[in-house]
């Protein structure tokens, strides 16, 4: 690697987030409310989801109200999102939440976000809450109704949207626009990530069978896919047809994305394919970056946040009260404790600063850093591990012998520099084989 500059763009977006591990929701309860547990219809026949409704007191026929349909993680059941559904009872909203085709109680396989799976069960749990005296409706067949997903949950939430047009709003947390990129950013397959995924959309079921209760085409374009080291055809095919980039144009419910800055699954770049998706259809969108999401669970303070963000969203777009502030267009939590910046644009417009890099190790003649490809060519230091986060802490666990790495270091920085998005680092790269990947991490 020769001297070169690097640029850092502060504003530009990137970072990070998942859908198959838990993130911690509410927790406390929902007051007075009438709840009623079972079986519902799914979109498929002799397909039943083990579901939960709440209703709050006070609502009823002659006092209806909008609903809200909560959708959980992959790999979670609607007990995860239990304390997420009590916040919104509270808030005086139907709500109705259920564990997903191939979860603890629920008939069918697996699909991650299937548009005749797990997509068409939200249009069915729609039609079922039409049928209901106690639930707002704007015309027949039609009941003022949101959708909040968490992770898998909120790629739900938006394709469904795409696919319905009775929703009236949406809400996806820490959830995805494109598979394909978040799975294979530039090429790269997240081999740690995938796998945990696909693991967990196996469930807890017993099966005789690799994936467990993954529908077999999933399981079976994973496989290849894993053993290749990269997607395969088929496995992007399925993939693409899973992400709301596939029907970015028909993205047309007011949308409040909320993406994590701990997230090494989905990065902040799916946040604003999805806002940009909905500014070209002249939606409203509101963006929230916080930091928490799949590698870091929110605390309190930040649940609390959050929770005030989606009940202004929802007050705004759902109870249609068209005084209610819900924020500025862009919202970003800064680090060490100093609360939230804000921008009127997605993302903020763009600012930089030339930092001048010198390598920190010996340099051959040329003025290049000589390495050694690892073997099999994964890198064998990593600052992120599925679901732990950062694992800088146990450096010493992973330490990287020094003839596959290379360091520079700038000139000291007087002056702090938030970086809102993600940094571009330019560097000159010459190799022995005509393909190389060079992984970089920014201290």
């Amino acid at each position: 690697m020769h001297r070169r500059r690097i640029t850092i763009w502060a504003g530009v977006a990137l970072a990070v987030v998942v859908a198959a591990v838990a993130i911690g929701w509410w927790r406390s309860g929902a007051g007075g409310a009438e709840r009623v547990s079972g079986p519902v219809p799914s979109a498929t026949r002799g397909v039943q989801l083990e579901s939960t409704t709440w209703t709050p007191d006070g609502v009823d026929r002659e006092h209806p109200a909008p609903a809200v349909l909560v959708v959980h993680g992959l790999g979670e059941d609607e007990d995860d999102v239990a304390g997420l559904v009590r916040s919104l009872v509270r808030e005086g909203y139907v709500v109705q939440s259920w564990t997903s085709r191939g979860g603890s109680g629920s008939d069918g396989r697996v699909g991650v976000a299937a548009a005749d799976g797990e997509v068409a069960d939200v249009s069915a749990l729609v039609d079922e809450l039409a049928r209901r005296d106690d639930v707002v409706r704007d015309g027949a067949g039609d009941p003022r109704v949101a959708v909040v997903g968490v992770s898998h949950g909120g790629g739900v939430a938006l394709l469904a949207s795409a696919a319905d047009e009775r929703i009236d709003a949406v809400v996806p947390i820490f959830a995805w626009y494109d598979l394909v990129e978040a799975l294979e950013p530039e090429g790269v397959l997240k081999l740690r990530w995938a796998s945990e995924l696909f693991a967990a959309g196996a469930s807890e079921e017993r099966r005789g069978e690799p994936c467990g209760n993954l529908e077999r085409a999933l399981c079976d374009a994973w496989q290849a896919s894993a053993e290749a080291g990269r997607l395969t055809p088929a496995a992007r095919a399925l993939l693409e047809a899973r992400s709301p980039a596939s029907v970015a144009d028909r993205l047309g419910a007011p949308t409040l994305v909320v993406q994590g800055q701990m997230d090494s699954l989905f990065d902040l770049d799916q946040a604003l394919g999805t806002a940009d998706a909905l500014r070209a259809n002249r939606v409203p969108v509101r963006v929230e970056w916080v930091r928490g999401g799949h590698d870091l669970a929110l605390d309190q303070r930040r649940r609390d946040h959050l929770h005030t963000a989606v009940a202004r969203w929802l007050e705004r777009y759902l109870l249609h009260h068209g005084d209610v502030n819900v924020g500025p267009r862009f919202t970003v939590e800064l680090g060490a404790g100093r609360g939230y910046a804000h921008s009127p644009e997605i993302p903020p417009e763009a600012s930089w600063q030339d930092l001048g890099l010198e390598p920190d190790d010996a340099t051959d003649d040329d003025g290049f850093v000589r390495l050694t490809a690892p073997a099999a060519g994964l890198p064998a230091s990593v600052t992120t591990l599925p679901g732990l986060g950062d694992v800088t802490s146990l450096e010493q666990a992973f330490a990287t012998p020094g003839v596959q790495l290379a360091r520079f270091r700038s000139e000291p920085v007087d002056d702090g520099i938030d970086l809102i998005g993600s940094p571009r680092v330019r560097l000159q790269v010459t190799a022995s084989s005509p393909e190389q990947l060079v992984f970089v991490r920014l201290v």
